[in-house]
Parts: C-alpha cells; sequence; structure tokens
C-alpha cells in the first residue's frame, strides 16, 4: 500500500513538472492540411475544441484583403465583424485596401456544441463549392467540412447561387494552462508562403514556444501555407507598422534558385541559337558562293573557242 502511495505521489509530482515546463501546452491539434480533402470528416477539420477557461471570449482572425474583399465594410460582411475592426489597422471605414494587405479582425468566439467558432453567413454565388468557399472566399478560416457540417440540409446537389450558407470561422479561447501563463487572447492566423513559426512570432510579439505549444507542434514540424495557426497573445492586439508593411512572399519569390536555373538555362539557349544561326549564315553564304561559282566556270565553258 504504501509502495502504491509513493508511486502515485511520484506520477503527479512528474505530472506538475511537466505541466509546469510547458504551461500553454494542450490546446488544439494543428489541422496539418488535412482540409483540403472534404470527404474525410476528422474532428480537427469541424473546428477548435472546446477546452478553454471561458466558453464565450473575444478572439482574433487574419484576413487578407483581395479585388473582391478590398474594403473594410465589404471584409466585416464576409466575416460577420463589425466595421470597426477597421481602427486597429489603421484604415479609414470608406477606405480601398490594396490588395493582399493583411488585417486583423476582433470577433467574439463562442463554445457551439463541441467546437470553438464565430459564425457568418454567406450567399453562394455561380460555380461555387464548399471548397471554394471555405478555402477562397474565407482563405482558410473555416473548413468545407465544417460548413457541411453546420449545414446539414445544404448537400452538393443542392448547393446553388442565392442558397445562405451559415459559415463557422475557426478561433478559440485560452485553456486554462494558457490562462495561467498570463495569455489573454488567441489570434487565429493564416499561414502563407515563406512564414516559419519564428516570423509569425516576430510578427505578433509572440512567444515562439508558445505557438508550439498552442498548436502541440514541434521545432521540426511543417507547417502549410493557407492553414490555420493560433498565436496566443499576453496583450490586446494594437496595430504595428510591421504588420502593415507585410506582405505574403510570393511562392516564386521564395525559390531564387529556380530563378537562377531558368536564367543560365536561357542564356545557354540564346548562345546555341546564336552559335548556329552564325553557322547556318555561314554555310548559306558558302553555298551560294559555290553556285555562283559553278554558273561562271559553265558560262566560260560555253564561250570557250575550239583549235583545231
Amino acid at each position: 500500500m504504501k509502495k502504491f502511495n509513493l508511486y502515485s505521489i511520484c506520477f503527479v509530482l512528474l505530472l506538475v513538472v511537466l505541466l509546469k515546463q510547458h504551461p500553454s501546452k494542450a490546446q488544439q491539434p494543428y489541422v496539418n492540411n488535412n482540409q483540403i480533402n472534404c470527404d474525410q470528416d476528422l474532428n480537427i477539420t469541424n473546428g477548435f475544441k472546446c477546452n478553454g477557461v471561458e466558453t464565450s471570449c473575444q478572439s482574433y482572425l487574419t484576413f487578407r484583403s483581395t479585388p473582391a474583399y478590398g474594403s473594410p465594410l465589404s471584409i466585416g460582411q464576409l466575416l460577420g465583424a463589425n466595421i470597426s475592426f477597421a481602427e486597429i489597422n489603421n484604415f479609414t471605414t470608406s477606405q480601398i485596401i490594396s490588395t493582399d494587405t493583411q488585417t486583423v479582425i476582433p470577433v467574439n468566439c463562442s463554445c457551439l456544441g463541441e467546437h470553438y467558432q464565430h459564425n457568418s453567413s454567406y450567399q453562394v454565388l455561380a460555380y461555387d463549392t464548399f471548397f471554394t468557399i471555405a478555402n477562397d472566399n474565407y482563405q482558410g478560416l473555416t473548413t468545407c467540412q465544417a460548413i457541411k457540417l453546420q449545414n446539414p440540409h445544404i448537400t452538393v446537389e443542392t448547393l446553388s447561387a442565392g442558397v445562405n450558407v451559415n459559415v463557422p470561422l475557426r478561433c478559440a479561447c485560452p485553456t486554462p494552462n494558457q490562462t495561467a501563463s498570463g495569455f489573454k487572447y488567441l489570434l487565429t492566423y493564416m499561414i502563407t508562403w515563406g512564414d516559419d513559426i519564428s516570423t509569425i512570432a516576430d510578427l505578433f510579439g509572440a512567444d515562439k514556444q508558445s505557438i508550439l505549444d498552442a498548436n502541440e507542434l514541434f521545432e521540426d514540424s511543417i507547417i502549410y501555407p493557407f492553414t490555420p495557426l493560433l498565436v496566443p497573445l499576453k496583450v490586446l492586439f494594437e496595430h504595428t507598422d510591421r504588420l502593415a508593411l507585410r506582405k505574403p512572399i510570393s511562392m516564386w519569390a521564395n525559390r531564387w534558385w529556380i530563378w537562377l536555373i531558368v536564367t543560365i538555362g536561357g542564356i545557354i539557349i540564346a548562345l546555341l541559337c546564336f552559335l548556329y544561326h552564325s553557322k547556318w549564315k555561314k554555310q548559306k553564304a558558302e553555298g551560294e558562293r559555290k553556285k555562283k561559282q559553278k554558273i561562271l566556270v559553265m558560262e566560260l565553258g560555253g564561250n570557250a573557242i575550239t583549235c583545231n
């Protein structure tokens, strides 16, 4: 009996130590690109689990402006957010925002069933699918699986222009461990090309390890563009110039070696074409010279005088 109690005490102490070392651990598993298969219904694709201290809290979403959603009004309508978000992004409410500008939107995040979400509504356009609504219009802030779960009365066949669908946007509230560590808010950041955990942490003045813990990731974990990542924040988000000026890195801009190969290849091809053209021109000139020489010989032969 004493031996059993000793083991129990050791186990509890070990658990306390582990929690102490990873105070923001046990948040949400990273979606890990599982959202791209609309027929694969996994718990993580349906939203972040309701495991926080509160069932409702203020949260943040990120969204990059597009030609279709290029003003605070259109972005606010799409995300079901108050247009006042323009203020923390240094926009006016009537401003036209440059394409690919990253914006941060405060939203109310609430528990609905097993998952946290911020609710929005979307009117389907011609040629829309569950996949394009989730990944093109909402840029991965939701998933096709979550939309289908939220709208059981709508099928692939009945998803047509004019139909209104409920859209659950991914958000979360801090867990007890995160709250104990001083984290007050969680921001849903949409990863883009060239991102890594360190650059994302620097962007929001966050702690790299807390981001890894919040998403159950490790130092060598792979993250994918257009997937959501939770960023724990200790203070209310305020707009910074580095966020406003930061543009998503093009997939090709980060592949300098591809451009180098293409450039060298182009130079080699151009050189070969030049050499071939020079050789062809020389051969043509030589051919013309021989042809004229042959004609001249024939003419001279025809005019020759026979000596008898």
